[in-house]
């Protein structure tokens, strides 16, 4: 423990300290910190890398507003309608939020969570349009045979089959 005589803090300040927390309200409010200093740190600790990645996250913001706005104008509907839905869709969600904090808490927000989310969306949306834009070329069992050579269709079905896998494990822990 420090003492006076390894430390810059004079007796004077202790006892400058002590009349302050006689006084209930800053007695109360000191208790309250005290209470809550794990907290604190989540939230400086929260903070502090908001703040080291704050570019990337801008990047990431402003992309988005880029792909709300393309987007909005691909469906014929203005940015302010799109944005009026969006804010209706976060209201509704409001009623939810017990169940989203659930969400949240486990693994929702972890990078490798938001990289696989990212893969799929994207690819989903890749795939909806080579679909629309090609006819189909799998037109019997000795076409997907042969569609299974393909590099990219063996990524992809490792990733189901770890898909699948991971769905069995966490249904039957559940």
């Amino acid at each position: 423990m420090a003492t006076f005589t390894d430390s810059s803090v004079r007796p004077d300040d202790i006892e400058r300290l002590v009349d302050k927390l006689t006084d209930p309200v800053t007695a109360e409010y000191a208790l309250g910190i005290v209470e809550n200093l794990e907290a604190l740190y989540i939230l400086t600790v929260s903070l502090n890398e908001f703040l080291k990645r704050g570019d990337e996250i801008v990047s990431s913001l402003s992309e988005g507003v880029s792909e709300l706005r393309s987007t909005a104008s691909e469906a014929g509907k203005s940015y302010a309608d799109t944005l009026e839905e969006l804010f209706e869709l976060f209201r509704s969600l409001g009623d939810k939020s017990a169940a989203l904090g659930s969400l949240l808490r486990n693994q929702l927000l972890e990078e490798h969570f938001i990289s696989g989310v990212t893969v799929v969306t994207k690819s989903l949306a890749q795939a909806h349009q080579n679909t629309k834009a090609v006819k189909t070329q799998t037109k019997g069992i000795g076409s997907l045979l042969r569609s299974i050579k393909d590099p990219e269709v063996q990524r992809g079905l490792d990733f189901v089959i770890e898909l699948l896998r991971s769905l069995g494990r966490n249904n039957v822990e559940q």
